[in-house]
């Protein structure tokens, strides 16, 4: 559980940029439940990776961007942004969608007032995927999506069939000296500036992993994370269909089975 829910402001030790977080606890419901289910049924079809395999869906973008985060707690609306970025880049034309997109979806998905600090508390990616799906985000829609567990195969076929994966963390305080270097666990990863959320809830766009572990996008920058890591601290992962991802499995038949159980 998280133990902050208001978006904590840090400063990141490379850019030199505040970094917030801002992600509520997972919010879950039975239709969700049932596309995380129909997921799993058909990720178990889909070969498993190998253990030398990896995958890097950065294709060379180094201007991520912070996307409000370094002024309010909307990573739950940034994190879509990066992945729209990967997705978009893996055709040869990156699209950054604007702050001004992203702050608008941030008010109307998760209750922001402009200029009013107090209603700056954050969201739920539940939530904010119903509302990208039904709306779009800068133009940019996606077909459906569905949790998938937190575990190294189902993410590693996340990243490689769907071009990135969504995902909620507990972060420690520990984590905060690891910021533009590696995420690892420190000592028991239970208890002090260790413990799951001590830090507070984040979201981030994971793009990548290898043997060792994960590539996120968070803070405008790439960070990364050990796999023991990412058991021990994240507690929500999302699969998302996206148009703008032409993947190697196909996935109609997928998208058309989630779209018929619904939000």
């Amino acid at each position: 559980m998280t133990t902050n829910t208001s978006p904590t402001t840090f400063i990141h030790p490379i850019t030199g940029k505040p970094c917030k977080l801002g992600r509520r606890p997972v919010r879950r419901n039975g239709r969700s439940r049932l596309r995380s289910a129909m997921m799993h049924k058909f990720l178990a079809t889909v070969p498993p990776p190998t253990a030398n395999e990896a995958a890097d869906n950065t294709f060379g973008i180094t201007a991520w961007g912070m996307m409000d985060n370094d002024t309010l707690g909307d990573c739950t609306i940034a994190c879509p942004g990066h992945l729209i970025q990967a997705w978009t880049a893996s055709s040869g034309s990156e699209v950054t969608v604007p702050d001004s997109v992203i702050l608008s979806a941030y008010e109307n998905w998760c209750g922001y007032v402009d200029g009013d600090s107090s209603t700056d508390q954050g969201g739920d990616i539940l939530t904010v995927l119903q509302d990208w799906q039904a709306k779009g985000l800068g133009g940019y829609s996606i077909s459906s999506s569905a949790e998938i567990k937190v575990d190294e195969i189902r993410i590693q076929q996340g990243v490689y069939v769907f071009g990135g994966v969504n995902g909620g963390v507990e972060l420690p305080i520990s984590a905060q000296s690891q910021v533009g270097g590696l995420w690892d666990v420190v000592g028991d990863g239970q208890t002090g500036n260790s413990a799951p959320g001590s830090w507070g809830g984040h979201c981030t766009a994971i793009v990548g992993y290898d043997v060792d572990g994960v590539t996120l996008v968070t803070w405008g920058a790439l960070q990364q994370a050990t796999w023991r890591f990412v058991m021990a601290y994240y507690d929500e992962m999302h699969a998302i269909i996206s148009p703008n991802w032409k993947g190697p499995i196909a996935v109609g038949q997928l998208t058309s089975d989630l779209q018929q159980i619904g939000m």
